[in-house]
C-alpha cells in the first residue's frame, strides 16, 4: 500500500477492499476489477513508461480472495 499512498483510490482505499462488479464469469470479474484500478491510477498520473511499469507491478500484487455470484434474478 505504501507505493500508492499518493493516489486517490476510491473504493480500493482499504487493506482488503470489497468491489462489486457485473461480469460474465470469475475471470471476467477479475479482469474488470484490475482494469478499473489501472484506470484510476492512469487518470491521476501521466501515461508514460514509468507509470505503466508501476501499474503493471501493482496489478501483479493484487490478490483476489473471493468471487461471489449475486442472488439477484436476471430478467
Amino acid at each position: 500500500m505504501g507505493r500508492i499512498n499518493k493516489y486517490k483510490l476510491y473504493e480500493f482505499n482499504t487493506v482488503s477492499p470489497i468491489i462489486f462488479i457485473t461480469a460474465n464469469d470469475p475471470d471476467d470479474a477479475c479482469f474488470k476489477v484490475s482494469a478499473k484500478l489501472a484506470k484510476i491510477l492512469l487518470k491521476q498520473n501521466k501515461s508514460n513508461k514509468k507509470t505503466l511499469t508501476f501499474i503493471k507491478e501493482i496489478l501483479g500484487d493484487i490478490k483476489i480472495k473471493r468471487v461471489e455470484e449475486s442472488n439477484e434474478t436476471r430478467l
